[in-house]
């Protein structure tokens, strides 16, 4: 029986849509649609590297959410490691999975050892995903958060730069916190 999720960027931007698309085509079952949609162009963020910005995309997710419901989608994911609007998005979903990437990932991570660190782009986003950790229960598991000092677009500059910094960011959470 064939599955379809929804991948919402939730940015004004569809610049990494295709980039999604062709990733997700290369790990996803062969019986299941991966689609990939961005907010509608408008004035708009694109990235939620501020609270102000997340407050802003909310309606539009939550349009997306119940459509991809109502259009039968089996889930939705909301594609942003902040998780903006995760728990708003299942209140108006009756049965479709929603979900997003940092709780996903938490749940992952735990399964694979003791301790956990997180790498972030940005200094600025430890304190809205520290609070994420501990709302979905997993502060006891935290080493600690290495920022590679990236905004959101800066991974896709330069990859080799990019896996660079990732490398000596999990060294280092392996070597000195003991993740």
């Amino acid at each position: 029986m064939e599955k379809k999720v929804l991948w919402i960027n939730p940015v004004t931007t569809d610049l990494f849509d295709a980039t999604f698309k062709s990733e997700f085509e290369k790990v996803k079952q062969p019986d299941t649609i991966v689609d990939v949609v961005s907010l509608p162009p408008a004035p708009g963020p694109l990235h939620l590297e501020y609270n102000s910005y997340e407050v802003i995309v909310m309606p539009e997710i939550l349009r997306l959410v119940k459509r991809a419901e109502e259009e039968g989608y089996d889930a939705a994911v909301i594609g942003c490691f902040y998780d903006p609007i995760l728990r708003a998005a299942r209140e108006v979903s009756k049965k479709m999975v929603v979900t997003a990437p940092a709780e996903a990932s938490l749940h992952i991570a735990a399964t694979l050892g003791e301790s956990i660190s997180i790498i972030v782009g940005r200094r600025k986003w430890i304190p809205e995903m520290k609070e994420n950790v501990h709302k979905y229960g997993f502060g006891d598991k935290l080493a600690s958060f290495k920022s590679l000092e990236m905004g959101v677009h800066d991974f896709q500059k330069d990859h080799e730069e990019t896996m660079k910094r990732m490398r000596r960011a999990a060294k280092e959470a392996v070597e000195q916190d003991g993740a």
